[in-house]
């Protein structure tokens, strides 16, 4: 009896035993499914962020891509190349640049700056009538989508230069005008405030706010930036057309092409910048540009435009801006400018002309540009002499950044007297 007593305990123990390793097993069981699961969800997981790290990568990529394609126009070698400008929106050749690669990266709002510093005195100088012009400018553009640009030019300047001593038709100093308070306050105005937008494929643009109608009439590649080329204002602009055309105004300016030859521009500015009576005395103007042997050694641009001032009935001028390349190393430029009699009496000029070159010399691995310019501006009056003047600079690039060059200025005949004026300066400008 008793050994079959320890029997069935032994198989009571046994069968209990049997339960307990199944139930062992099924729990193992779970535990290995639940962990294989948990093991599958961590690798799902692990493959989602990889995504969503090779994303972030990529699209880090394209913007460093985008910001390097962006500041890559820094290093633009077109300032030193004198390249000829296909369309202009400034009259400085960076700006117009920028202005092109925010119109690639809509949403994006892009702040940069540039400062430009002269000092100009007499060959002679037994006078002390030396004079200093610094001017900073902060650019501020962004794109709200394809075809459309926002464009604001903050500027302020000190020093009137050296048209205190020595007065001109058209100035010895572009830069020049200062915009300090009366207790000497240094202070930011708007020189230009625009929105622009290209409609049709392109086909019509259209520009408006506070606009400067010589950044799209009577531009010109090679003399047309006091702070990069010529000093002076006669080969800045026509002396004809920038003696009647209004300061940055109120405005608006419609561009369109025709087989990305032939382009057609007309403006319009109110005469004053009080934005009251806007629609009332406006200046008109309209140009057509050609360009010959467009993309070769041989680039051609041949600019006409007329304009019509509210000032003396409605009177009106006419001129050419033309700039050609030669074996790309070689550019030369031929103004011309003509106010008819009402015209000429409002500005005191009749006709003016000028033509210059400019070519860069490389030493090393450095260039120098170098520029000269001569020209004639005729007065109203019969009884005053026919200005001429004479310009000739040598900028050099330290880098992306910084260029300085040496000025010398002749001007015979200066406001229509016997008096003559020999002038040396330097300027430097910084981009930034």
């Amino acid at each position: 009896m008793k050994k079959i007593g320890v029997l069935i305990v032994f198989l009571a123990f046994s069968a209990q035993k049997g339960k307990l390793i199944a139930q062992v097993n099924d729990t193992s069981v779970r535990n290995v499914i639940e962990l294989q699961s948990e093991i599958d969800s961590l690798k799902r997981m692990v493959g989602d962020l990889n995504n969503d790290l090779q994303n972030i990568k990529d699209d880090v990529i394209t913007t460093r891509q985008k910001s390097e394609k962006y500041f890559e126009i820094l290093d633009d070698k077109t300032e030193d190349e004198a390249e000829l400008i296909e369309d202009q929106r400034s009259k400085n050749k960076r700006v117009d640049d920028l202005l092109r690669a925010i119109r690639e990266q809509p949403g994006q709002l892009r702040f940069n700056g540039s400062a430009t510093m002269s000092m100009q005195s007499p060959a002679k100088n037994t006078q002390n009538k030396s004079a200093a012009v610094g001017s900073f400018d902060i650019y501020a553009m962004t794109s709200f989508g394809k075809g459309t640009l926002l464009f604001f030019d903050i500027e302020a300047i000190g020093g009137d230069g050296p048209d205190q001593y020595f007065p001109t038709f058209s100035g010895l100093n572009g830069d020049a005008g200062n915009t300090q308070d009366q207790d000497g306050l240094d202070r930011l105005h708007l020189l230009e405030g625009w929105a622009e937008f290209s409609v049709f494929e392109n086909l019509f643009t259209i520009t408006a706010g506070k606009v400067d109608l010589t950044n799209y009439f009577d531009n010109n590649s090679l003399a047309n930036d006091e702070t990069l080329q010529f000093l002076s204002g006669a080969f800045i602009n026509n002396a004809s057309f920038a003696g009647t055309v209004p300061s940055n105004s109120p405005g608006i300016r419609i561009q369109t092409t025709l087989l990305e030859k032939f382009y057609f521009q007309y403006g319009l500015s109110s005469m004053d910048n009080m934005g009251q009576a806007i629609f009332n005395d406006l200046y008109q103007a309209a140009s057509v540009r050609f360009r010959l042997f467009a993309n070769s050694p041989w680039e051609t641009n041949f600019r006409f435009y007329g304009y019509q001032s509210p000032v003396a009935d409605d009177a009106q001028g006419y001129g050419t801006s033309i700039d050609g390349k030669f074996f790309e190393k070689y550019n030369v430029f031929v103004r011309y400018g003509n106010n008819n009699p009402n015209l000429e009496i409002s500005s005191g000029i009749s006709e003016s002309w000028s033509t210059g070159f400019s070519f860069l010399q490389t030493f090393g691995n450095r260039g120098i540009n170098f520029g000269l310019a001569y020209g004639e501006t005729l007065p109203f009056d019969d009884a005053m002499k026919n200005e001429k003047q004479f310009e000739i600079y040598a900028r050099y690039r330290f880098n992306e950044w910084v260029y300085a060059s040496p000025h010398f200025q002749y001007t015979a005949n200066a406001n229509g007297s016997s008096k003559n004026y020999s002038l040396i300066g330097l300027r430097t400008h910084f981009n930034f």
